[in-house]
């Protein structure tokens, strides 16, 4: 069952630093702001993805990491040795 939203209306002061108090549930998002015109503006929670990770942002990474990490979960650290390492490094060179 979907949730009727009832939109809110109050007044608010903006303070001398330009602050507008929303409320603490929104503490540490971020946000766009959008001047509408004169007077007029529109905030809207957003999600930033920084540059150097928006190459995780599209349908075919995402896919393949959350491949890599349900591997992750069926697949448990172990220790290794140094030789143990440097075969499977030759192991996947001799595949390519």
């Amino acid at each position: 069952m979907t949730q009727v939203f009832k939109p809110k209306t109050e007044v608010k002061t903006i303070g001398s630093g330009g602050q507008i108090y929303l409320s603490k549930k929104l503490a540490g998002q971020h946000v766009v702001v959008t001047q509408e015109r004169e007077g007029v503006w529109t905030i809207k929670t957003a999600d930033v993805v920084p540059h150097d990770e928006k190459w995780l942002d599209t349908p075919l990474n995402s896919a393949i990491l959350d491949e890599a990490l349900a591997w992750c979960e069926h697949n448990p650290a172990r220790a290794s040795t140094p030789a143990e390492i440097e075969a499977l490094f030759e192991k996947a060179l001799q595949g390519k």
